[in-house]
């Protein structure tokens, strides 16, 4: 007995093993922006120290299908400098992630330069999904910024920028 298939069956099967392999990578992509469209998206641009994480019980995405919440990660920090918006001594973010594609990550202890968008179940969040965040570390004297932007590296590798050439950069976005 000779085994036969339907070529039709085969094409089906070919392209379903196209999708499966294929189309989650697409699915999953999420373009990076510009440092210049994180300064006009986010409300708010502040040089923080987290100094705490809690756990808010019903944080709602607008990813979220209508009154549909879940457990969310809130990071509590001081503002160390407001570079764009509403002077405040406090803010409030989401710090972990609150789907596939979101970077959001703050811990106790860093120092980091956020750009926040409006509130999310009365939450600010990091822009564009958690990329608007700069790690600020110290080098000798100097502090810098460190994070991923498309403007600089195409490919989404680290940018290293000096905090002092951020800050000018957001005030000079910020003032036009």
């Amino acid at each position: 007995s000779e085994f036969f298939v339907n070529p039709l069956t085969l094409r089906v099967f070919a392209m379903s093993l196209a999708l499966v392999l294929i189309a989650p990578p697409i699915l999953a992509f999420k373009a990076q922006r510009t440092l210049e469209e994180h300064i006009r998206i986010a409300e708010i641009i502040a040089l923080v120290q987290v100094t705490s994480l809690r756990t808010v019980p019903e944080y709602r995405n607008s990813r979220m299908p209508a009154g549909e919440t879940q457990p969310a990660t809130v990071a509590e920090a001081v503002v160390l400098e407001m570079w764009k918006g509403a002077q405040a001594d406090t803010v409030l973010f989401l710090a972990r992630p609150s789907w596939t594609c979101d970077e959001s990550r703050a811990d106790p202890g860093d120092t980091l330069v956020v750009f926040l968008t409006a509130p999310d179940s009365g939450v600010r969040v990091i822009t564009i999904w958690g990329e608007g965040r700069y790690r600020v570390v110290a080098a000798g004297a100097d502090f810098w910024a460190i994070g991923r932007v498309r403007s600089e590296f195409p490919t989404g590798e680290e940018m290293f920028m000096p905090l002092p050439r951020l800050r000018r950069l957001v005030e000079s976005h910020t003032r036009l």
